[in-house]
């Protein structure tokens, strides 16, 4: 079965104009559009229902190859800057998880 996620977007004030037009959005400067996401904040809503990814994976974890790790473990994002951004730097998953989070 497919599933199609419904993406959510963020505006940022370092947004730029091209996740607007790709999406036919009428939010302006989209810095971020979320396109896979099980974020206890911000989970995709699966089209056409009230069910977002994060309730799929925590009741049905068979579709999801009975994955053994609690959380759904994939965060995918487009980012869309007018200008450059600094550089970011994320932890590897050892050091996160001290703090019950992902690299």
């Amino acid at each position: 079965m497919i599933y199609k996620l419904k993406p959510i977007f963020f505006s940022k004030i370092w947004g730029g104009s091209k996740l607007k037009q790709i999406y036919q959005s009428e939010l302006n400067n989209i810095g971020e559009v979320w396109g896979i996401s099980a974020h206890q904040s911000y989970s995709n809503i699966i089209n056409d229902s009230h069910i977002t990814l994060r309730e799929l994976y925590h009741h049905e974890r068979h579709l999801f190859g009975n994955y053994k790790l609690n959380e759904f473990p994939i965060l995918m994002k487009i980012i869309d800057a007018k200008e450059d951004l600094s550089v970011q730097v994320h932890p590897d998953d050892n050091y996160a998880y001290k703090f019950n989070s992902f690299g």
